[in-house]
């Protein structure tokens, strides 16, 4: 059952990937996309990561790491600018 809803869980998200035009929107939504999958397969199939568990928690590092700085800039980008003409 919980496989099932994992599954069209990465469906939907594949499916709402096609609405972003930035470049850096679908970048982070993948990296959410490709986490699951991950946590997925290290959850239902335990004996394909007992032989690598170190480096998957490197690589589940490093894509957390990428997703909070692809956030930062995202957050940084929305902000107000210097010299924008709609700033008080």
């Amino acid at each position: 059952m919980v496989l099932f809803f994992a599954l069209v869980v990465v469906a939907m998200l594949a499916k709402w990937l096609v609405a972003f035009t930035c470049f850096s929107e679908r970048l982070a939504f993948a990296l959410v996309i490709v986490s699951m999958v991950a946590a997925e397969v290290e959850r239902f199939v335990p004996s394909i990561v007992g032989q690598h568990v170190e480096t998957v928690k490197s690589g589940h590092l490093a894509l957390s790491l990428l997703g909070l700085l692809i956030s930062l800039t995202l957050l940084v980008q929305s902000g107000p600018r210097k010299g924008d003409k709609n700033q008080e």
